[in-house]
């Protein structure tokens, strides 16, 4: 399903899982949006500590409803969670009845071995709801996010989004008009996104397949902090 940006991909799922005094187990420290947003809708949340291989399972508590945790690069510490450690807290919901929110923050950003199979890939009794963004590898503005839901809870995760925005916006799924921008330059990777040209003007359009940061603001993207190509026009 795609969403409005992370934050509501969670606030989708707390709506349909939670209701007031439900137990919500996350990760001390936690990413703190999160927690307040949990806490908007009447629940308890109950820290758990962490470890070098991630979040204590057996100190989640009993009554735990939802659990909510970051294991690819836990916020704000930048552990990710071990193979063993992500078996054991798949064990420890299921024995629970509680539904996992697995926010796969940061994945994109891995520059050597093989990544540890996402929990959302590893279970196999639907209980994992996967959440993603877009905002790091395309554009902040965007406000684009997706969740992958278990069976159990994703026809009333999709009734609560069709009753809250009626749907995500449509305009972004199509090509990008070539005036809205024809690079997107980033420091950080030194690649460039680029947008369709119209037919009309593909024999002009010679975009390189990277780029260096420039000194000047990027053209296609006025007031943005984005660096300017240095191959651009």
């Amino acid at each position: 399903m795609v969403c409005n940006g992370a934050q509501q991909a969670l606030d989708l799922i707390a709506r349909v899982v939670l209701e007031p005094g439900s137990i919500v187990a996350m990760e001390d420290p936690g990413y703190a949006p999160a927690r307040l947003l949990f806490e908007a809708m009447g629940a308890t949340v109950a820290g758990v500590p962490l470890d070098a291989q991630g979040i204590q399972v057996e100190l989640i508590p009993e009554g735990t409803r939802l659990i909510y945790v970051t294991p690819s690069h836990q916020f704000p510490l930048g552990i990710p969670m071990s193979l063993p450690r992500r078996e054991a807290l798949l064990k420890r919901a299921l024995a629970l009845g509680a539904i996992v929110i697995e926010d796969d923050y940061d994945s994109e950003f891995r520059y050597e071995g093989r990544p540890t199979d996402a929990l959302q890939s590893m279970d196999t009794r639907g209980i994992v709801a996967y959440v993603g963004t877009f905002s790091k590898t395309l554009l902040p503005e965007l406000r684009l996010g997706y969740t992958v839901l278990p069976p159990a809870i994703r026809g009333a995760v999709l009734k609560a989004k069709q009753l809250s925005d009626q749907h995500s916006s449509t305009l972004r799924n199509g090509p990008w008009p070539s005036s809205s921008a024809k690079a997107i330059c980033s420091s950080t990777f030194g690649v460039v996104m680029r947008s369709t040209p119209p037919a009309a003007n593909a024999s002009s359009a010679a975009w390189p397949a990277t780029c260096r940061p420039g000194s000047k603001p990027c053209p296609a993207w006025p007031g943005s902090t984005w660096p300017r190509c240095a191959k651009c026009p």
